[in-house]
């Protein structure tokens, strides 16, 4: 038995409606949406590489410039070591130094036409070894190397740098003991001291003699800000460009033979220095 189907008004109705939706929606024309940014520009690309790059290629030329800082530095450092054992061998013969044939020998080991080359300011003009010394009792040298690297950077201004490398050597002379007052019953005299002193390295007798050039013996000034004046038992002599100071002395003098520097230090028991006073700086 079938029943006779009943058109529904309001399902009629509705689907109309969805009909008349859809093509109302249809009717709307579709855009595209477009983000408005900086960095969409067609000249943002220009601009970021206009900044980027050249930090890039500054950062680059630091690295650079270190590395090179770095090779001049261990160049330098291996010479002095080399010139080092080449005069503590010497140094049977002779324990003086001239600091004008340290900084050849320095410069000969590096090769002057790469220290023309590098950063040092003025090249191989620009290595500096005044404050090298040696002490005659001890055949100890002390070797000093100076210079100024300055950066070719022109967009920023970097101020020079100081760099200086020391080396402390022993001359092939033997065995030097050195001993306290507190532990031993020995101090060290000399010909012409009125003093007696407890420890062998007192700078009073540790006479760190250089040789400096003698047309900047006026300008020159001991570690104490003095200057230096001629000897008076050498200091008229003849001389060939090279004059002969200590770090606590006034006096210059033209000869390594002179009295003055030369001093023999004897060791002796503390009993037979009777009348001699203490030493200021290593008695106490």
């Amino acid at each position: 038995m079938s029943f006779p189907l009943i058109p529904n008004k309001n399902f009629k109705v509705r689907k109309e409606r969805d009909s008349l939706k859809a093509t109302k929606f249809s009717l709307i024309p579709h855009t595209k949406k477009e983000r408005a940014s900086v960095f969409a520009s067609k000249g943002s690309l220009s601009l970021e590489a206009a900044i980027v790059i050249p930090i890039f290629f500054f950062a680059i030329l630091c690295l650079v410039f270190l590395l090179e800082m770095m090779a001049i530095r261990v160049s330098i450092r291996n010479a002095l070591s080399s010139v080092g054992k080449e005069l503590s061998q010497q140094a049977y013969v002779s324990a003086m130094i001239s600091t004008p044939a340290v900084r050849e020998r320095i410069v000969d080991h590096v090769g002057r036409e790469k220290l023309d080359r590098s950063m040092i300011v003025k090249g191989a003009d620009g290595i500096d070894c005044s404050k090298s010394t040696s002490n005659w009792n001890t055949a100890i040298m002390d070797l000093s190397v100076k210079y100024t690297v300055e950066i070719p950077v022109l967009m920023f201004r970097i101020p020079l740098m100081v760099c200086e490398e020391n080396l402390r050597v022993k001359g092939w002379t033997g065995y030097v003991a050195s001993g306290s007052g507190s532990e031993s019953d020995v101090v060290y005299i000399t010909d012409y001291g009125v003093v007696y002193h407890e420890d062998i390295s007192c700078t009073y007798l540790d006479i760190a003699v250089r040789g400096i050039i003698a047309s900047t013996i006026e300008d020159a000034r001991n570690q104490s800000g003095g200057k230096y004046y001629s000897c008076e038992a050498c200091g008229k002599g003849e001389h060939c460009g090279i004059l002969y100071v200590s770090d606590y002395g006034d006096r210059y003098h033209t000869s390594l033979n002179c009295k003055k520097i030369q001093r023999n230090v004897y060791a002796v028991p503390r009993k037979d220095v009777l009348g001699r006073g203490g030493c200021s700086k290593c008695v106490k």
